[in-house]
């Protein structure tokens, strides 16, 4: 489960984005207030920066101790 912590996070956050972009497109009357959109976008980017960048340094340690 440590290993899959990042991918599933990430995973959770497209889903909740892209639900929110169709039933925004599917219904004209689904109206989602600014300060949910602010913090999806945040912890979005925050997910994405930590899960890549995260990853990178993970390579770079393994490939200085070696």
């Amino acid at each position: 489960l440590s290993k899959n912590v990042r991918p599933i996070t990430l995973i959770y956050f497209l889903g909740c984005i892209t639900i929110l972009i169709i039933l925004n497109s599917a219904i004209k009357a689904f109206v989602i207030q600014d300060s949910w959109i602010d913090l999806l976008r945040e912890g979005f980017l925050l997910v994405l920066a930590f899960y890549f960048g995260g990853r990178s340094l993970e390579k770079i340690f393994q490939m200085k101790t070696k």
